[in-house]
């Protein structure tokens, strides 16, 4: 980033100084010119954030020194337009500017210059290092969005002392939750970012939106069993799943059915037929061969052997075969196996090589929502997704099974609530689908 890139940067900022100021007026007359100026800086912080995590994208800082120098120029360049903006033109005075510093009565403001400060050599750290902070940001908020889910329901049903301890219980297994699926992307944070940015966002989302607006007072930061200690289960939860994640599957007491860095980096079957980042893969090692595993993959569909997952959600209440069916065991490309009882649904076979590797494709429209062919004209409304099986033969007769799905729709917007559902729901049913393949093969071969 060049000194006129980083000036451009900074009137990037100031813009939206001046905007966030602006909008300040209108939540004052609801909290105060103190509380509204609070507010303003934790406003002012999470947009700056996002501001020069663009800029980096679009001029990335050339080295962790470059990234530290620009944040220093950022922030004299503040100091001097505030003091010299604010008091020659706006007319304040010395004092009244000076108090601004004054955090001990609660002003905000060196916060402010400290995330000028620190944003930048943030951002090009998390750059380098490949995190998914997009990733983790929106897990965070869906965890956000659950915790004021179970309590808000729970304190209209059952009262504000018993909704905290509720609260307290479900945080935990929210953290949890978004954890692994922020964790099961091709680009997964490390332990601790997960861990410090799922706790951020929901912090700072309580601090911007729940206090001042929806609860219209900070007194829920003076609750220990209301904030900090679900805030600390949180935090602890989301670093205590992301450290086991870390580790080998053979050596995690549990989700085993997660994939390792090898199966997030390894390239599958099916990843040229669609556009953007691979979706959610999953992984496990089976104590068979890929010959003994291959003919339960081929056999999956409904009124076939079913999908060895969740049977009343994904197979109509029809309980998936615990044996191979030898009128299922002949399967070749542009098959369908159907997922409804009507067949109007299904997955397409679009490439498979025997004890290999299996590729299904989904191809929906709506009105009302039915399959294409693959080779079919895209509509307006339409999503198509694929479903990858690879079988990778290791020592000691094992099979490391990788599933991995990937989607497109159009137009975004429009499948978004389903994709959020799915999204979830895919991690549940992927898990008890890998487990059941798991207990299958390695007791019938």
């Amino acid at each position: 980033m060049t000194i006129p890139k980083a000036l451009c940067g900074w009137l990037i900022l100031l813009a939206i100084a001046f905007a966030n100021g602006a909008f300040r007026a209108y939540y004052e007359r609801y909290l105060g010119a103190h509380r509204a100026n609070q507010v303003s800086c934790g406003i002012g912080v999470a947009l700056f954030a996002v501001a020069v995590w663009i800029v980096d994208r679009r001029w990335p800082f050339e080295s962790s020194a470059h990234a530290w120098r620009t944040g220093v120029l950022w922030v004299l360049m503040t100091v001097t337009w505030e003091l010299l903006f604010f008091h020659y033109v706006a007319g304040r005075s010395w004092k009244e500017l000076a108090g601004n510093y004054a955090f001990w009565e609660g002003r905000l403001w060196v916060l402010v210059l400290l995330a000028v400060l620190v944003l930048p050599p943030l951002a090009d750290g998390a750059r380098r290092s490949r995190v998914a902070i997009g990733s983790c940001l929106l897990w965070g908020a869906i965890a956000w969005a659950a915790c004021g889910l179970v309590l808000s329901v729970s304190r209209i049903c059952l009262g504000m002392e018993i909704a905290l301890w509720l609260y307290l219980a479900a945080a935990p297994v929210i953290a949890y939750g978004a954890t692994v699926a922020c964790w099961n992307r091709p680009r997964h944070p490390r332990a601790v970012s997960a861990a410090a940015l799922l706790t951020g966002t929901i912090f700072c989302l309580d601090l911007l939106i729940v206090a001042p607006f929806i609860e219209r007072s900070f007194v829920m930061f003076e609750s220990f069993r209301g904030t900090w200690a679900p805030m600390g289960l949180i935090a602890f939860t989301s670093l205590a799943t992301g450290l086991l994640l870390s580790l080998p599957a053979e050596r995690r007491p549990f989700l085993k059915w997660m994939p390792e860095d090898r199966d997030l980096e390894a390239r599958m079957p099916g990843d040229s037929l669609l556009d953007g980042e691979s979706g959610p893969t999953h992984a496990i090692t089976i104590r068979c061969r890929p010959g003994q595993l291959w003919p339960w993959l081929v056999q999956m569909g409904y009124g076939r052997a079913g999908w060895y997952s969740h049977d009343r959600l994904d197979n109509w209440g029809h309980r998936s075969s615990d044996r191979l069916l030898p009128e299922f065991q002949r399967l070749e490309g542009g098959d369908r196996l159907p997922s409804t009882p009507d067949g109007k649904c299904f997955f397409e076979v679009l490439d498979l090589e025997p004890e290999a590797s299996l590729v299904l494709g989904s191809h929906l429209t709506t009105g009302p929502v039915h399959s294409l062919r693959w080779a079919e004209t895209s509509p307006s409304v339409s999503q198509r997704a694929t479903w990858s099986f690879a079988l990778i033969s290791e020592a000691a007769n094992d099979t490391r099974l990788r599933v991995r799905t990937r989607g497109v729709s159009a137009p975004a917007w429009r499948w978004m609530p389903v994709n959020a559902f799915f999204s979830v729901a895919h991690i549940i049913m992927q898990r008890k689908q890998l487990i059941s393949l798991k207990r299958r093969a390695e007791t019938q071969g």
